[in-house]
């Protein structure tokens, strides 16, 4: 039975201005010599702190492309119209990112975290934008923080601004949900989940409902 309000990815998108979009945010802490030590995507301090998932389990050695894909493999078990379609998506994601060397990025308030670093060596810093406007460019990363990044991270980022991008389309004006969405697809409890806990959890997270377009 299709779930009625299964999420398939559109990306025939119509884009008004030149407005900017999702802030993907990592936790960066930094020694006393101001060197970054650690870097943590948002999702997953959010997850791990405030909600205690544990994260998925691959090896960190394995490139971030092929981390998304072996999770969305998990994901098509429920969801296989998603999941080829995020699949898509990631695999001509750095065909559309800007890497930013000599500048920084501004904050972008959509986040709407309920949670700080409790560490006074840690913050809250820009990594990602997410451009609304139609463009080749579509992504801005901040290349320092992104090279210090490691795959794990880097596969959770790239990931994050896919399902930002979507559910923008779908009307969400910030990105706890994505937030939420992400983290889920990367916890272990995706690995022993059935289909209906699956859709029970993207129904309690409200998810936006529509219609299949093609």
């Amino acid at each position: 039975m299709t779930p009625f309000f299964m999420l398939i990815l559109v990306f025939k998108i119509s884009y008004a201005g030149n407005e900017v979009g999702n802030g993907g945010d990592v936790i960066v802490c930094k020694g006393e010599s101001g060197k970054i030590e650690r870097i943590e995507l948002l999702d997953f301090y959010e997850a791990r702190v405030q909600e205690k998932q544990e994260l998925k389990d691959i090896e960190d050695s394995v490139p971030p492309l092929a981390q998304i894909n072996i999770i969305l493999d998990k994901v098509s078990k429920h969801n296989p119209k998603l999941a080829i379609q995020y699949k898509k998506r990631s695999n001509s994601f750095f065909k559309e990112v800007t890497f930013l060397e000599k500048a920084k990025l501004n904050d972008i308030d959509d986040s709407a975290h309920l949670i700080l670093p409790r560490k006074k060596n840690c913050s809250i810093e820009q990594i990602a934008v997410f451009k609304k406007q139609k463009s080749k460019k579509n992504f801005l990363i901040d290349k320092k923080l992104w090279d210090k990044m490691n795959n794990t991270n880097k596969a959770g980022l790239i990931l994050h601004e896919i399902i930002y991008e979507h559910l923008s389309y779908l009307g969400e004006k910030n990105s706890v949900k994505v937030r939420q969405i992400n983290s889920l697809f990367f916890s272990k409890n995706m690995n022993n989940m059935d289909t209906k806990s699956y859709w029970k959890k993207l129904q309690d997270l409200k998810v936006p409902i529509y219609r299949e377009i093609m």
